[in-house]
């Protein structure tokens, strides 16, 4: 009779005799990806990096030694790619130009171009030069 009410019980509330656990891993498993920053159509830079490492398409590419390599995910799995399989926006990327690259760099170069535009035209303007 016991056995028939315990039976009976976990029948009427299911939700008693479910088990739930939880797993947590420490990011170093799972790193996040890397920030990327565009630097032309199509094309992305994991930003201050060592290495160039590219993203086109969702596919992560490195150039070592005149050779590239792809892979699908940040952490690795690189695997070598004949030339002509390469994207050619990468191919045509001068080596080395993205290494340590930093968005912050390209955004105050602009802004200072701004300024020197905005300091020309009150120079201009006021029959003044800059000194």
């Amino acid at each position: 009779m016991r056995n028939l009410l315990l039976a009976a019980a976990l029948v009427a509330f299911p939700a008693a005799a479910q088990v739930q656990i939880s797993v947590q891993l420490p990011s170093i498993f799972f790193p996040a990806p890397p920030q990327l920053v565009v630097v032309q159509p199509g094309v992305q830079v994991v930003e201050n990096n060592s290495e160039e490492v590219f993203v086109v398409d969702d596919v992560y590419w490195v150039r070592r030694s005149d050779r590239w390599y792809r892979a699908n995910d940040h952490r690795g799995g690189w695997v070598y790619v004949d030339g002509p399989r390469v994207p050619p926006s990468l191919v045509r990327l001068s080596p080395g130009a993205y290494r340590h690259y930093k968005h912050e760099q390209r955004e105050e170069r602009r802004e200072d171009r701004r300024e020197d535009r905005r300091d020309e035209g009150k120079g201009n303007k006021h029959g003044k030069g800059k000194h």
